[in-house]
């Protein structure tokens, strides 16, 4: 049985972040009505060099947004663990070296590739998805007389709750926000960790979690080392620091446990 906590502290803002990140595309999805006419398409590159546009002001939003989230995520993070690192071992860092790291990490975020790719090349996959299914239906439409129905099914490749062939910029942009934030909640927790001397961490699961997935058996499983060298110790999901799993999938949420009474270099 793997082991839960409450809630992720750091991640109590997200909830608002995903409402803004909505917002920006229902904004875009109200914007084809003035972008498509309600007859015939005249000439459909001219639509289609338009929703490109607009697809292209929407993807810069979600970046910043994404951007945004992403720092914060970093400096809550930070300040999070800091507090208790004071409580267990005395001492917090200065805030010149929590700002030092956080531009550190802030800049591994915008330029440094996870799994192959960097962050703006996930929101160019992203983009170009949007826009062959987009241009699917506008060809699709040529020499129809009414355009309510593409409009409809455009407007819902920029914002639906609902499954679309190809996936909307909605489903698309909202896993891509979560699981950057989540990622570098966990990029800093370790980093921390690091610095500050930690060396076994536990990997606890939210107490929502029910799915026997990858985070899952991260967080139940026993290291035998761990066993042999901490018998009184409960095993499930410890690791040692440099054993630690990256972030393992897309929308994973869990929480890092420090352990000071094992290990830690300072005491």
């Amino acid at each position: 049985m793997a082991i839960k906590v409450k809630r992720n502290p750091v991640l109590k803002y997200q909830t608002q972040r995903v409402k803004e990140f909505n917002k920006i595309c229902q904004e875009s999805a109200e914007n084809v009505d003035k972008i498509i006419p309600k007859n015939k398409l005249a000439d459909i590159i001219i639509y289609e060099e338009r929703l490109s546009l607009l697809t292209d002001k929407t993807i810069n939003k979600i970046r910043k947004l994404i951007i945004k989230g992403v720092s914060e995520i970093i400096y809550d993070t930070l300040k999070h663990y800091n507090q208790i690192h004071e409580d267990m071992a005395g001492v917090r860092l200065p805030n010149k070296k929590l700002n030092d790291i956080h531009i550190i990490l802030l800049k591994r975020f915008a330029t440094e590739p996870f799994k192959g790719s960097t962050f703006d090349a996930r929101l160019e996959r992203l983009k170009k998805r949007v826009l062959t299914v987009i241009n699917k239906n506008l060809y699709i439409t040529l020499n129809e007389e009414d355009t309510s129905n593409i409009r409809q099914e455009i407007k819902e490749v920029f914002y639906t709750f609902d499954y679309i062939t190809g996936g909307s910029l909605r489903g698309g942009g909202e896993t891509l926000l979560i699981s950057e934030e989540n990622r570098y909640y966990h990029e800093t927790a370790v980093e921390f960790f690091k610095r500050v001397g930690v060396s076994y961490v536990r990997f606890c699961l939210q107490p929502y979690y029910n799915e026997d997935d990858i985070c899952y058996e991260i967080a139940s499983y026993e290291n035998p080392a761990v066993l042999e060298k901490f018998s009184h110790v409960d095993p499930q999901g410890l690791y040692r620091l440099d054993e630690l799993p990256e972030y393992p999938r897309p929308r994973a949420r869990y929480y890092l446990k420090p352990l000071y009474h094992i290990g830690y270099l300072n005491l």
